[in-house]
């Protein structure tokens, strides 16, 4: 994850985080969820958040959609910078 977020970063022309949160304290900030969004410019429900990656991980294979979608992946730098470009987020 967190080589994730310093690829956004880069791509977004942003800084990275310097620091982390533990879990428990992104927990106790759920209820703040509305006043958090804004500053992170998400939408007010951090507890849905939260909830959706606690303790998950995900598998998934793409093979089916190659096959019968043509659909064809790509590296997570380019993917973060064409939905960045999507959500008129990238500057430059």
């Amino acid at each position: 994850m967190r080589e994730m977020i310093g690829t956004l970063a880069n791509v977004a022309g942003k800084r990275p985080p310097r620091g982390t949160l533990p879990t428990g304290v992104i927990k106790a900030m759920a209820p703040l969820g509305p006043v958090v969004g804004k500053v992170m410019g998400t939408g007010p429900n951090l507890r849905e958040i939260i909830a959706s990656a606690d303790g998950v991980t995900f598998w998934a294979k793409h093979d089916k959609a190659m096959a019968e979608l043509g659909y064809s992946p790509r590296g997570l730098e380019q993917g973060l910078r064409d939905m960045l470009a999507a959500e008129g987020r990238l500057s430059g």
